[in-house]
């Protein structure tokens, strides 16, 4: 079921990493607080499935455009947090249904 919640839940956080993707040269230099480098390095690797996609689509590894990069990062962050949300609807829908049929 389409829900305009889950629509716009998911399109925004498909804009975070998409929009993180441009920036993926100035991260990709880790800091030399054990800290801040850590949480650079997630963030590469949450950026990964873009790198992938864009790469798979130019043919070249080492060179490869990162607005593709970007587009790949939102359609995959958008169709995950899109199936989890519909997910968690689903669950909860179950549930309240169950909590009125045993009131019943």
């Amino acid at each position: 079921m389409l829900n305009r919640k889950n629509l716009l839940i998911a399109a925004l956080l498909g804009c975070v990493p998409a929009a993180f993707t441009f920036e993926l040269e100035s991260i990709s230099v880790l800091s030399s607080n054990p800290f801040v480098g850590a949480i650079q390095g997630a963030g590469i690797m949450l950026l990964f499935p873009g790198l992938l996609g864009a790469m798979a689509m130019s043919g070249n590894v080492h060179a490869f455009h990162l607005w593709v990069a970007a587009i790949w990062n939102f359609v995959f962050y958008f169709l995950v947090c899109w199936a989890i949300a519909a997910l968690i609807g689903t669950v909860r829908r179950r549930i309240s249904a169950s909590q009125r049929a045993g009131k019943s």
